[in-house]
């Protein structure tokens, strides 16, 4: 089931990957946007869900500091939690009613692109 919002496509997370971009390829909305959230972020009640891991504790909280960087400065903050060397990362719009928004998607590109 699809569901489309301001133009963008929103998938319900039982979709395959497979089916999500066969979608997108016959829509034409196929671009590195698109293919990072499919890939890397999946919408799990509205939210967008990401888990991390990295070699040590020290790397994982430079991690977080580095989003917490960029969070403040476009002003939309994550719910994360850190366990050691794992970081998950929950990102969804409060004043949207609690769905994914263009703001969740701007932040969750900006986190990929620190990786």
């Amino acid at each position: 089931m699809l569901c489309v919002l301001k133009s963008r496509l929103i998938f319900i997370s039982s979709f395959s990957v497979a089916e999500r971009f066969k979608v997108l390829f016959q829509r034409r909305l196929l671009n590195i946007e698109t293919i990072t959230l499919i890939l890397m972020w999946k919408e799990i009640d509205n939210q967008l869900v990401r888990e991390f891991k990295f070699k040590s504790f020290v790397e994982a909280w430079a991690f977080m500091t580095k989003v917490a960087m960029i969070a403040e400065k476009i002003n939309h903050h994550p719910t994360w939690t850190n366990t050691y060397n794992k970081v998950e990362i929950r990102l969804t719009t409060h004043d949207a009613a609690h769905t994914v928004t263009e703001k969740d998607r701007k932040l969750a590109a900006r986190i990929d692109e620190m990786l």
